[in-house]
């Protein structure tokens, strides 16, 4: 009995002896794996770390620098040997007055907290200063507490946000000193920026125009039309992108305006205009002045009684009526013809000869006599009253024609009975 229970412990006894080694065996196989796997991962993370863009470095907790990849050589200009075992709160890197900051960091991975990205300017082996992003982390390493640190180099982004800023100001001065009022409106025509020569314009306070839109201050007559053209122009159609409108400024006086209007497009699609304004009031009006004036001297020359001309280089310009009736041609047979055309044959060497002189600036006669030939081939005799005048910075030669026929024919009368009297 106790031979038999002896021999099935044996047995029970090797069944488990045999499951403990099966057990071991798979163990054991499990443990080859995960050694091979912890080898692999070492090995990914030793690439990953020798060859990261960025400049991965390790530190102990006392500031010891004991690793750095390719990308800290790259950084610092010091090779690895030359920076493993250097403490980096006293290595060449850092300046005196960023040694507390990079303590406190170093103090907060020692409890266990990573911290960054804080940036630090570093100074290389080569002497070049060069502004860096470091971000820390606590990390175990072969049961070993260690601190990560990533150095990013941004110097170039800085310089480039240095020049946006730079840039942004230098515009910002430019717009709010531009004799240009400048305004941008949203969908609706909303203001969402003017600069100062916009609110001196309309003569309206900031705040005041904050409340109010481009038809707020729009002449009544031509809300419609720059109603019109903004929707027209968000909704990505083709209208006119400068045109001239009436404003109205906060004392209800009325301002003539010229605008030049470019969209405004966020991702493709159009959410508002820029728009530069000029104040053409003065012109305007000096160009009414003008018109008036101009229509003041087209009615005196018309109704002149006198035939008028301009000649330049030669050939007739202009004619008024009285010299169209003069001489028998219409206005489309004079303009462009050399003025010569209309000379009698026998004054014309004499025409050339006055007109040249003239020109040059000789001095003759401002009044003579002279015939001109009719399209009907008749001669009628004329007085000539000519001056140099300026156009469009060309010199021209104005000529106010009489005819005397009937002085001419006075005076043979007068000759005649003067003759029959002797």
């Amino acid at each position: 009995m106790h031979e038999n229970k002896s021999s099935n412990q044996l047995i029970k006894e090797l069944k488990r002896c045999h499951k403990k080694i099966d057990f071991l065996e798979k163990e054991a196989v499990e443990m080859k794996k995960r050694d091979l796997l912890l080898r692999d991962s070492e090995k990914k993370f030793k690439s990953l770390f020798e060859f990261a863009p960025d400049a991965y470095y390790l530190i102990d907790l006392r500031g010891n620098l004991i690793n750095g990849n390719r990308a800290v050589e790259k950084l610092t200009g010091y090779k690895k040997e030359e920076y493993i075992g250097k403490n980096i709160l006293r290595f060449n890197l850092l300046s005196s007055d960023q040694i507390p900051k990079a303590t406190e960091l170093l103090a907060r991975n020692l409890k266990g907290r990573g911290a960054g990205p804080e940036e630090y300017v570093l100074k290389t082996r080569r002497g070049e200063t060069r502004v860096v992003e470091i971000l820390t982390r606590p990390v175990k390493i072969k049961k070993r507490i260690v601190v990560l640190g990533i150095a990013r180099d941004i110097t170039e982004r800085k310089m480039s946000d240095e020049k946006l800023k730079n840039a942004q100001k230098q515009y910002r001065d430019l717009v709010e000193k531009a004799d240009i009022a400048i305004e941008i409106d949203d969908k609706d025509g909303n203001f969402a920026f003017f600069n100062q020569r916009f609110l001196d314009l309309f003569a309206y306070s900031e705040e005041e125009l904050k409340t109010k839109s481009i038809y707020g201050l729009t002449h009544p007559d031509d809300v419609e039309m720059v109603k019109k053209y903004h929707k027209a122009r968000i909704q990505g159609k083709k209208v006119p992108s400068r045109y001239e409108f009436r404003g109205i400024k906060k004392d209800g006086t009325s301002v003539y305006l010229e605008v030049d209007i470019t969209p405004i497009k966020e991702n493709g699609n159009i959410i508002g205009t820029l728009s530069y304004i000029w104040d053409i009031t003065e012109r305007k009006k000096a160009g009414e002045a003008l018109r008036e004036s101009q229509a003041k001297y087209h009615a005196v020359v018309e109704n002149s009684k006198d035939g008028i001309a301009i000649i330049q280089e030669g050939r007739v310009t202009y004619v008024n009526s009285a010299a169209v009736e003069l001489i028998g041609y219409s206005p489309k047979e004079l303009i462009g013809s050399s003025f010569i055309r209309f000379v009698a044959p026998e004054y014309r060497k004499m025409a050339r000869k006055r007109y040249r002189d003239r020109v040059v600036g000789k001095k003759i006669p401002d009044i003579y006599e002279m015939v001109l030939l009719k399209k009907d081939g008749t001669e009628v005799p004329v007085e000539i009253s000519a001056n140099l005048i300026e156009i469009n910075n060309e010199v021209a030669d104005l000529s106010f024609i009489r005819d005397i026929t009937e002085r001419k024919q006075a005076e043979k009368e007068k000759e005649d009975l003067l003759h029959k009297a002797t």
